[in-house]
């Protein structure tokens, strides 16, 4: 599952002499080193976990449409139980009492863009959804360089450059 910071921000380690400077390579670099074209054909995700906190325990579900950015994630912990979602149009959320409510403040709404954007991996795929994207630069740690874009979806809040470690990251 991917992490769920404010918005994108792709960094690729460097090998040798590559140049950082062009998004799209770097893109398509970190593409090919999750997996490459075996990403073309998953059209959503689920997942499942069990949590533990504070003495009470649960479950949290996850789905992803992959090809919209639509998701919803549910959980029940203890007496507690929630969702969130975006539909597409709307971000929302649900309390305890099974009431829902459309998300519209803007943090809400930027939050849900952003991670619709990354549900539909369209930093792999720019045809699911528009976004600015800009060379950050190179950064080093631990030894390696890794080329950093960062990514801003059309609606979202711009991203600041997330920490990293390995050989790719996004967040």
């Amino acid at each position: 599952m991917l992490p769920k910071l404010a918005a994108a921000a792709v960094l690729v380690f460097l090998a040798g002499p590559a140049r950082a400077g062009d998004p799209a390579d770097l893109l398509a670099r970190s593409k090919a080193a999750a997996g490459g074209n075996a990403y073309d054909a998953v059209r959503s995700l689920r997942h499942t976990a069990k949590v533990s906190t504070g003495g009470l325990s649960g479950a949290v579900e996850s789905l992803q449409d992959l090809r919209t950015g639509r998701h919803v994630e549910r959980y029940r912990l203890g007496p507690a139980s929630g969702a969130e979602g975006f539909d597409g149009r709307v971000a929302w959320s649900q309390d305890s009492s099974g009431q829902s409510r459309p998300e519209e403040g803007g943090d809400g709404r930027l939050g849900a863009i952003d991670d619709a954007y990354r549900d539909a991996l369209a930093f792999w795929y720019p045809e699911r959804w528009p976004a600015r994207m800009e060379d950050a630069g190179e950064r080093e740690e631990g030894g390696r360089r890794f080329g950093v874009v960062r990514i801003t979806p059309e609606g979202g809040r711009p991203s600041p450059a997330p920490p990293c470690s390995g050989s790719s990251c996004i967040a």
